[in-house]
């Protein structure tokens, strides 16, 4: 079992849940039971920095692209689990796909995607006129590209891995302040 099942367990602990392993003897298999609490969109996320974010925020609507599967969906699971609506694009082509008849508050996008990269793909989206409103948020692995991301048309960066608590915090105060100023 060695490291991995304490490191999934402590992990689960971190996120207020529990990891229980089980098996029945040598040759039997193994099963593993992941417990985690549930967010419900009434309760209140708490900033990093411990400042309380509005529990009225309404959910958002948000496209993750990334070509890791993986990623795009653990990150499409944790804002479903929160009570946002999500949808995932694994290529940029698809992304453009998805926004043809539908409109996000929010694309999380990666940098660097197979058939074209964050980018290209930022600025094809801010082309849109119906995602004026739409918030941009580059999720790379890439080190020095803030300046990059930036001037590309995304207006914020994160470095992987995402804190998706803290991303989330981040895009309930954006769309706050976006629609105070509108």
């Amino acid at each position: 079992m060695g490291l991995g099942l304490t490191r999934a367990r402590r992990l689960a602990e971190l996120h207020g849940g529990t990891l229980v392993a089980r098996s029945d003897g040598l040759g039997c298999g193994s099963e593993f039971t992941l417990t985690l609490r549930r967010t419900t969109p009434t309760s209140i996320p708490v900033v990093a920095e411990g400042e309380p974010v509005s529990a009225a925020a309404p959910p958002m609507s948000i496209l993750v692209v990334d070509d890791n599967r993986d990623t795009a969906d653990a990150i499409a699971l944790y804002f479903e689990l929160s009570g946002h609506e999500t949808r995932v694009a694994y290529r940029a082509a698809e992304a453009l796909a998805s926004v043809a008849n539908w409109t996000p508050d929010v694309v999380l996008s990666d940098i660097g995607l197979p058939d074209v990269d964050g980018y290209e793909l930022v600025r094809a989206l801010r082309k849109l006129k119906h995602l004026q409103a739409t918030t941009f948020v580059a999720i790379t692995g890439y080190a020095d590209d803030r300046a990059a991301a930036l001037e590309a048309g995304f207006d914020a960066r994160m470095p992987k891995p995402a804190d998706a608590g803290r991303l989330e915090q981040f895009l309930i105060k954006r769309r706050a302040g976006n629609s105070r100023s509108q």
